[in-house]
């Protein structure tokens, strides 16, 4: 009878010491995939805040972006500028041609002024 007892008492051990094993694999799996799990979801709030401010800036510039004039635009302005050059360029010769004129103007006025003197003279 004691020999039963015995063999009874190993296999009990036996299959306590096989639970107890198969216990603290699953919890050390389960803590492990907890542990992943956390830090997955940690990153995952991190990247979402960071997210979230680089959405908000970006509506910003878009928002910003839309009041920048287009190509169209721009080429309208360089051809204002082109059109108000050329006029300055156009004043810039006027204005030379009416210098040479208020030169032969005065010089005219110089030779009348020259000859009433001469004649008050004479």
């Amino acid at each position: 009878m004691s020999l039963d007892y015995v063999a009874w008492r190993f296999w009990w051990d036996l299959i306590q010491t096989g639970a107890t094993l198969a216990v603290g694999a699953y919890v050390w799996f389960v803590n492990r995939d907890r542990v992943t799990h956390s830090r997955i979801t940690v990153l995952e709030q991190t990247v979402d805040k960071r997210l979230d401010g680089a959405e908000a800036r970006l509506a910003k510039v878009e928002a910003d972006c839309g009041h920048l004039p287009k190509h169209g635009d721009l080429a309208r302005v360089y051809d204002r500028i082109n059109g108000v050059a050329g006029k300055v360029g156009d004043v810039g010769s006027a204005v030379s041609e009416l210098g040479g004129e208020m030169r032969a103007m005065r010089r005219s006025i110089d030779l009348i002024n020259q000859h009433l003197i001469n004649r008050r003279e004479g």
